[in-house]
């Protein structure tokens, strides 16, 4: 069973593993600055940093956030050492309990390890959406991304991906360094 412990600021002892796998799990122009992700954490009530665990060990994080039509995790990962044991899979779980459609980008399928990341959310539910979407830099010196977006379910309306991309481009993306 995963356990989840919330993270509301940097102070607490599970911080520093979450951003240590953090760190390793995304590219630099995939991620906050520590000071940004702190700045959303302590601002941000709809922003949930999830450290999880499962039998008192550190498996993995999930980042996400509530917007007004749908959820989109931010950032996922799992340890190495406990991939391949369903811990992806039940993370993902979590955030069905708002009940609103769940959007997550990710890289377009290029190699071995962008293709099975795309299956894995393909094996969970998710469908891609034929949409163009372009992730903003979340560091300075960073670069503009084109990425492809996920859904589960299919979000009902375009209105639905406009809502989204406004609110990703005015709230989830306010606290990156531009």
């Amino acid at each position: 069973m995963l356990q989840q412990v919330r993270l509301k600021n940097a102070d607490s002892s599970f911080f520093t593993e979450a951003w240590q796998l953090y760190e390793q799990a995304f590219p630099f122009d995939e991620r906050r600055s520590l000071a940004c992700h702190k700045l959303a954490m302590e601002q941000e009530e709809n922003f949930v940093c999830l450290s999880l665990y499962s039998c008192n060990r550190f498996v993995g994080i999930l980042f996400y956030w509530l917007l007004s039509e749908c959820v989109f995790v931010e950032h996922l990962a799992v340890v190495e050492s406990a991939r391949g044991r369903g811990f992806g899979k039940s993370a993902l779980k979590i955030v069905l309990q708002y009940g609103k459609p769940i959007i997550l980008e990710i890289e377009p399928p290029t190699d071995a390890v962008s293709t099975k990341r795309l299956r894995f959310y393909e094996s969970s539910g998710y469908v891609l959406l034929p949409h163009d979407h372009y992730q903003l830099p979340y560091q300075r010196g960073g670069k503009k991304l084109q990425l492809l977006l996920l859904s589960f379910p299919c979000p009902e309306s375009d209105a639905c991906l406009e809502l989204f991309e406004k609110e990703y481009a005015e709230r989830v993306m306010h606290y990156c360094e531009q």
